[in-house]
């Protein structure tokens, strides 16, 4: 996959595309259809994400609309969270949702950090852990529960 992907920071004029996708690709799990009408407000990149270079989008190579982004941020000098990773679901499972968490974890290391933490959904677990995350407790979030996974970035 990665001969046919490129993955690059979002540029300013993609964020409708890339929110309009984040609803797409977050519509097709029934349990979370109601709570996304109820607050559409969810669907949104963090303010000043793109312009700080903390989004990144995967392109297939000769396509023109975003396969999918990763959304991140630094919590301290050495520690980041993966706030959202989002894939179009026609090509969902054609490994773009690893290929975009590999971007993220590379960009962690080279800025020196030692750990990305994310939150998954349970329907999520086992893609974060072949990723190389390990469960590291629950949270509560306003959509349901999440499992807190981390990566340590050093061994």
């Amino acid at each position: 996959m990665r001969d046919r992907l490129i993955i690059r920071p979002a540029l300013p004029g993609e964020r409708a595309a890339l929110e309009a996708l984040q609803l797409r690709a977050s519509l097709i799990w029934e349990e979370h259809r109601a709570d996304l009408a109820a607050h559409r407000g969810a669907i949104a990149l963090m303010p000043g994400a793109i312009e700080q270079l903390r989004v990144r989008v995967a392109l297939l190579v000769g396509e023109q609309a975003p396969a999918g982004f990763s959304q991140w941020s630094a919590i301290s000098h050495d520690a980041w969270e993966l706030e959202g990773l989002f894939v179009e679901p026609p090509p969902m499972r054609n490994r773009i949702g690893g290929e975009l968490v590999a971007d993220v974890l590379g960009l962690a290391r080279d800025a020196g950090a030692s750990r990305v933490s994310a939150g998954a959904a349970p329907r999520a677990v086992a893609f974060y852990e072949r990723c190389g995350f390990v469960r590291e407790g629950d949270a509560a979030t306003r959509f349901g529960r999440v499992v807190w996974m981390g990566i340590d970035l050093r061994g």
